[in-house]
């Protein structure tokens, strides 16, 4: 009786077999890659995105403590008549420092405001130079091609006011806190500090920056 040969090869169904195994393997393969590339990338992008947030905040911080209180007019310059106005979403008030590159006359007027479009929320900023200036003219509006976007698509950014307390007893003090100043408001003059809330995502916490202006400092 002749025995089979036990030295052919693959039949073609084990080949089919082996390359489908080997497919489904280098498919796997390539779809974990793709995932680790994706999360490493979302990974930096979050990171540049923190690292921009914290940027802009301290160049904002550092602008509102260089507030100066600048009368509205020549021939009144009370407390009363001190140019820092603002409500939750905008804020004007003159500073010593200018966010624009190889502008620092030492006297900036300045103008924040809040827009909000698709339930997304932008930061702009626009900056007039008053070096040769004694008073602020409300008719000197900046146009919009004077303005700038500091912070773009975020969830939250909005201004509050403190009136009565020192900055370090009103952390506890929420009531102490106003939406709005100036022309705007009852309050006149410098506040004691500001507040900045900001919230990049609904999914991130938000941070409280306080920044002291008037009798605070």
């Amino acid at each position: 009786m002749k025995r089979p040969d036990t030295s052919a090869g693959f039949t073609l169904l084990e080949l089919i077999i082996s390359l489908t195994i080997i497919a489904i393997i280098a498919m796997m393969v390539q779809n974990g890659f793709r995932l680790s590339v994706s999360a490493w990338e979302k990974g930096e992008s979050a990171i540049e995105d923190q690292q921009r947030y914290r940027y802009v905040l301290e160049l904002i911080q550092r602008q509102l403590s260089s507030s100066l209180p600048h009368a509205s007019s020549e021939k009144v310059k009370t407390d009363s008549d001190v140019v820092f106005k603002g409500d939750d979403a905008s804020l004007e008030f003159v500073s010593r420092m200018s966010l624009i590159s190889g502008d620092s006359s030492g006297m900036i007027r300045v103008r924040y405001r809040v827009e909000v479009k698709d339930e997304r929320k932008s930061v702009l900023f626009a900056e007039s130079n008053l070096v040769d200036r004694l008073s602020v003219s409300s008719q000197d509006e900046p146009g919009e091609e004077d303005w700038h976007i500091l912070l773009s698509d975020i969830h939250d950014f909005a201004f509050d006011y403190l009136a009565g307390l020192p900055p370090e007893d009103a952390l506890d003090d929420a009531s102490s806190w106003e939406s709005s100043w100036g022309e705007s408001g009852e309050r006149k003059g410098l506040p004691l500090a500001l507040r900045v809330r900001f919230q990049a995502n609904e999914a991130s916490m938000p941070l409280y920056l306080m920044v002291p202006i008037g009798k605070g400092k």
